[in-house]
């Protein structure tokens, strides 16, 4: 049969599959090298192994994000200004005036100061001292001239090196592992809060990890979030998800299903990562379990235990 003569319409936005099909590589690869990590010892750098894939993933995210925001605009008949931000939160508020658009980008601004500190490549001075032993004993991280700009100032802290709200590593050698999971994680807020206001489904994922085929952000992070060696880590995330959920939770879809990381919390004590896969979900706090199961007129839909911590 011949085919009939036609015209299709295109709208390149390329950036976005940066996230569906690259992001999940880098990332594996970045955990491989931090959980081999000894956390009772200080160090001013990550290895080459954990940087390098971490901060190419931040890139592509950011690059992503910046393809989700033009998108967005296109949908809406708006045009793109020269701020990410500015554009995906008018964008938006358009749709809910209720939501809080300034407050949600100072948290996607942090995202971009933490990609121009890498793309720009912020030169930083260190000075570290070790004691006889060779454990570090003292770190001076100095920013040279002509490093930084406005939004880097305000987002900045200047004694710890790490943005305010998400505590992301500015100096270049350090990022790794924990600034790409934090980064997901308000992709992932993003991504939810645009399919609620907007309709729009923006992340289609194609991850597998021992055999499990991811489908959505939430598992994905819950799964790295488990296997992480750093306790200081897992309680900073549980503690910016609270804080994350208190102000966005509202605009996220259900939060009964467990697709959205902040509000993939335990229905019995509030503990963040409850819902592992859609076969099980299980609270690592309080040990409370839920697995689906096959049942008859005569059984629940679900079977509920409490385990071990």
């Amino acid at each position: 049969m011949a085919h009939r003569p036609g015209t299709q319409k295109t709208i390149t936005v390329v950036g976005a599959h940066y996230v569906d099909f690259i992001i999940w590589d880098l990332l594996a690869k970045s955990f491989d090298a931090y959980q081999k990590l000894d956390f009772s010892k200080r160090r001013f750098q990550t290895s080459t192994w954990e940087h390098s894939h971490a901060s190419a993933a931040i890139v592509l995210t950011t690059i992503g994000i910046e393809s989700y925001r033009n998108w967005l605009c296109y949908s809406e008949k708006f045009n793109v200004g020269r701020s990410a931000t500015d554009d995906l939160c008018t964008v938006l508020a358009r749709r809910n005036t209720a939501f809080p658009r300034n407050t949600f980008k100072q948290w996607l601004t942090e995202i971009f100061v933490l990609r121009d500190v890498i793309a720009h490549n912020h030169l930083y001075e260190v000075t570290v001292s070790y004691d006889e032993k060779w454990a570090m004993s003292s770190l001076k991280q100095r920013l040279l001239e002509g490093y930084g700009d406005q939004k880097f100032e305000e987002c900045v802290n200047p004694e710890t090196r790490t943005t305010k709200l998400l505590r992301l590593n500015v100096q270049p050698a350090k990022v790794g592992f924990e600034d790409i999971f934090k980064v997901l994680v308000i992709l992932d807020l993003m991504v939810g809060v645009t399919q609620e206001l907007m309709g729009l489904r923006l992340l289609r994922l194609d991850c597998q990890k021992d055999g499990y085929d991811f489908r959505n952000l939430s598992e994905i992070l819950t799964y790295y979030l488990d296997r992480s060696p750093n306790r200081n880590f897992q309680a900073e995330v549980e503690k910016c998800s609270a804080t994350l959920r208190n102000v966005f939770g509202t605009f996220l879809p259900s939060r009964s299903t467990g697709e959205w990381f902040i509000t993939n919390t335990c229905p019995g004590c509030s503990a963040i990562g409850f819902r592992k896969r859609p076969d099980l979900s299980n609270c690592h706090k309080c040990g409370l379990t839920i697995q689906p199961r096959r049942c008859s007129s005569r059984l629940p839909a679900c079977s509920a235990a409490r385990l071990p911590p």
